[in-house]
């Protein structure tokens, strides 16, 4: 093979001790108590991790530079997600899963009462509700769940969503709903992580600009793969959802990220499954990270299932993860037609 898995550098971009507690309240250097917020939540995502409820140990946490197509992306080998193949792949089937969490509240996050921004915080709550994935695939990665069974947001909601993005300060974010690669399609919800994600650092040309508001596409990423970013929240608000709201008018999905600065990141989807290797392709993947995620292994022992995502890590190449991109993402023509 001429790309070998090899550690890579492994950055915590807010690193916190497990003597951390909840009761020390919002930390002296958080500039607003949403990035206070930010702090508890991340306490009490390390507890359910020593709890064992979070499957996930970032020493172990292996990831490989792979250029794919232009896009300096990286594969990610997981061992915990040996775990969710045995544990969560072999579940009794049910309706809705993210439903069945929001009804028995496990894996729900109870927010704190104090907080300086209230108003803004009982808007969210109505909308979403903050909880565990138990299976996470990003350091920090907590799960916001819309409280109605749809299976897509609002308006209001994405504006909430910006909002959040710019208040708390977590690196990234990506929605996940039907045709976008989401393990739940038909329960729209959103992945909040705190890690930089490779589109986050890509080249972007100008495209247009209108109310201050600059939409750009990528020069590196093989797929069309726009930046929405400016000074107004509403202006940003009007332009993601215009593009949005075009794309499913044309039949298209997409796949929708954010970054700390409240940027927003939209990558236009054909088709949810690259037959390339034979896989679904989610919103890890669209942004430039693989985990080698063994979908049809046939054992359920923990320590083999660990080589066989290891062996995958190991063979998957950039050219196979660029042909898989351009089977599920618009290729080929001009990003402004779109806009």
């Amino acid at each position: 093979m001429t790309e070998q898995l090899k550690p890579d550098t492994f950055e915590i971009l807010d690193p916190f001790t497990t003597s951390d507690r909840l009761s020390e309240g919002i930390p002296p250097h958080a500039a607003t108590a949403l990035q206070g917020l930010k702090h508890v939540l991340l306490a009490r995502l390390e507890e359910a991790r020593l709890g064992g409820h979070v499957y996930w140990n970032r020493d172990e946490i292996v990831d490989r530079p792979v250029d794919i197509d232009g896009l300096a992306g990286k594969v990610r080998y997981i061992p915990t997600f040996a775990y969710r193949k045995a544990v969560y792949d072999q579940r009794p089937a049910c309706p809705c899963s993210l439903c069945g969490v929001l009804e028995s509240r496990d894996n729900v996050i109870t927010l704190p009462d104090k907080d300086a921004d209230s108003d803004f915080m009982d808007k969210f709550n109505d909308s979403f509700a903050l909880g565990f994935n138990n299976f996470p695939y990003f350091d920090g990665q907590l799960l916001l769940t819309v409280r109605q069974h749809r299976e897509l947001f609002t308006r209001n909601q994405y504006g909430l969503i910006f909002d959040f993005m710019e208040r708390t300060k977590f690196a990234g974010a990506a929605i996940q709903l039907h045709g976008s690669g989401a393990t739940i399609p038909e329960h729209a919800h959103i992945s909040l992580f705190d890690e930089v994600l490779p589109i986050f650092s890509s080249e972007y040309r100008p495209l247009k600009e209108k109310d201050g508001v600059v939409v750009s596409a990528s020069t590196e990423h093989p797929s069309v793969c726009y930046k929405i970013d400016g000074e107004s929240k509403g202006a940003k608000l009007d332009r993601t959802t215009a593009i949005l709201d075009e794309l499913l008018r044309l039949g298209l999905s997409f796949n929708l990220y954010f970054d700390s600065q409240s940027s927003a990141y939209v990558i236009p989807r054909t088709n949810r499954r690259a037959r390339s290797i034979d896989m679904k392709v989610g919103s890890p993947l669209a942004a430039g990270v693989y985990y080698g995620y063994v979908e049809y292994s046939n054992t359920s022992d923990i320590e083999l299932l660990k080589q066989e995502i290891w062996q995958r890590c190991q063979e998957i190449t950039g050219k196979e993860l660029a042909a898989a991109l351009k089977e599920t993402t618009v290729q080929g023509e001009d990003p402004a037609a779109i806009l």
